[in-house]
C-alpha cells in the first residue's frame, strides 16, 4: 500500500502540471505552433520551471516576466507583455 495523501499530491501536482502546458499551448503559444499535432510538447521544458514559480507564491508579474524571458532569451523572440501578462493571470488561477 502507498501513501494517500502523498500519491493524491502527486497526483494533483502532475494535473497541474498538465493545465500549466495546456495553457502554454493554446494561450501564450510564441511560435505559434498550438495546431501542428507533432508539437504539442514544445514547450513541455518550461513546465517545471514555472510550476516551480508558481508554487512558491511568485506574483503575476514574476510569472510574466518569466515568460517575456523565455521568449526572449530562449526563443530570440521580441516578446508580448501583453500575452505574458495576461498569461501568468490563468497560470496564477491554476495554483
Amino acid at each position: 500500500m502507498g501513501y494517500p495523501k502523498v500519491e493524491n499530491a502527486q497526483m494533483g501536482a502532475m494535473m497541474k502540471q498538465s493545465d500549466l502546458a495546456n495553457i502554454l499551448l493554446q494561450n501564450w503559444d510564441p511560435i505559434g505552433i498550438s495546431n501542428e499535432p507533432l508539437a504539442q510538447d514544445e514547450y513541455q521544458p518550461y513546465v517545471p520551471i514555472l510550476f516551480s514559480l508558481l508554487t512558491t507564491d511568485a506574483s503575476i508579474d514574476m510569472v510574466a516576466a518569466k515568460l517575456l524571458e523565455i521568449e526572449q532569451t530562449e526563443m530570440g523572440f521580441a516578446g508580448d507583455v501583453e500575452r505574458a501578462h495576461r498569461v501568468a493571470v490563468l497560470l496564477k488561477s491554476l495554483i
